[in-house]
């Protein structure tokens, strides 16, 4: 799948963030990504509670029923614009679908969903791969590395 477009599809919180907080390495939204392809669907990638309570997912169709308050272009972003004009695969990096990967051969950029503590229910976006340990039945434990840029 050849990767031409993203947009966040977000709440006016967070486009207030992204406003103030430019460039980096990683973006949390509450919402979802739009991934837009030249030769396949439309993708989603939003956090679900399955088969975890905090978990990432991607689908053919938004997550939620009403549209978005706000429509973030991020084809152009340092996190995404080494993946446009790629073709990508996306692939689950655990059981717990708590992170996802979207990468090319040569690049790759991370959904993630995990608990911790108040900063939940969000998608967060990273061109650095997570740095969480596998707890003992394979699933991640939460820090807040994963949140340094």
């Amino acid at each position: 799948m050849r990767l031409t477009a993203v947009h966040y599809e977000i709440f006016h919180s967070d486009a207030e963030w992204m406003s103030e907080n430019t460039g980096g390495s990683w973006h949390s939204i509450d919402r979802e990504v739009r991934l837009t392809f030249a030769d396949a669907p439309t993708v989603y990638v939003s956090w679900r509670q399955d088969p975890v309570e905090y978990a990432i997912w991607f689908q053919c169709h938004s997550f939620f029923a009403s549209g978005p308050a706000v429509v973030r272009d991020q084809t152009e972003s340092c996190i995404w614009s080494p993946l446009i004009g790629s073709d990508v695969t996306l692939e689950f990096l655990d059981g717990d679908h708590q992170v996802l990967c979207i990468k090319s051969p040569t690049q790759a950029v991370y959904c993630c969903s995990f608990e911790n503590g108040w900063y939940v229910d969000v998608v967060t976006i990273t061109s650095r791969a997570p740095n969480i340990p596998l707890q003992a039945d394979g699933g991640f434990a939460a820090t807040d590395e994963r949140r340094s840029s």
